[in-house]
């Protein structure tokens, strides 16, 4: 469980900056 509480804001954050450069991305082009 100690581990899960970890992962998903980790997770969470990855997600946050990946979809931040992808919409960059796209309104880029």
């Amino acid at each position: 469980m100690g581990q899960v509480m970890i992962e998903i804001p980790y997770i969470f954050s990855q997600a946050t900056v990946y979809s931040i450069i992808v919409y960059a991305m796209i309104n880029w082009l």
